[in-house]
């Protein structure tokens, strides 16, 4: 019950990790974001657009540390989710 039962959580979480990559803490963030990816693949159908979205997010955060082949996996899988 509460608020740990919401969807607020993994989006604030999300938006946490997002930071994290933004300074620079890509081995915080990507922890976080992997965590959520797989959240919300138990709780959404496959080819929902939130999974399809934590594919993107995650995908930038490799992009903010220049890691072009995780920045291609993540991408490419954000399009396939759909």
């Amino acid at each position: 019950a509460g608020i740990n039962n919401t969807a607020t959580v993994p989006q604030t979480r999300t938006t946490l990790a997002e930071a994290y990559a933004q300074q620079g803490r890509i081995n915080e963030a990507l922890p976080i974001l992997q965590e959520v990816l797989q959240l919300y693949r138990t709780n959404y159908p496959a080819g929902d657009i939130v999974i399809a979205g934590q594919f993107n997010k995650i995908s930038k955060a490799y992009l903010l540390q220049k890691q072009w082949e995780n920045v291609l996996e993540y991408s490419d899988s954000t399009f396939m989710e759909l």
